[in-house]
């Protein structure tokens, strides 16, 4: 529920990110409002599935390095002397 919500709360972010980009090519169509209506149906159709696939992806990793290993200290160790290395370069 609370991602439902927080979804809702950034929606106002989502719309400014996205407008720029969706008014023009919704414009460009040359189409009527109700064909738009199909084609913001297939972008946030493809966001989502974006979305899906990102979390899968994520949540496969973790089974896959973090899972069974009983080195977990170890690796969050050395993923975080290599982020400080980053962040310092």
């Amino acid at each position: 529920m609370q991602g439902f919500i927080l979804g809702l709360a950034s929606g106002a972010t989502c719309l400014a990110y996205c407008a720029p980009v969706l008014i023009p090519f919704f414009l460009g169509e040359g189409k009527r409002t109700r064909q738009n209506w199909g084609l913001l149906a297939q972008f946030l159709g493809g966001r989502l599935a974006g979305y899906l696939l990102f979390g899968l992806l994520a949540w496969l990793a973790y089974r896959l390095v973090l899972g069974p290993s009983s080195h977990r200290a170890l690796i969050f160790g050395g993923v975080y002397v290599l982020l400080a290395g980053l962040l310092a370069f």
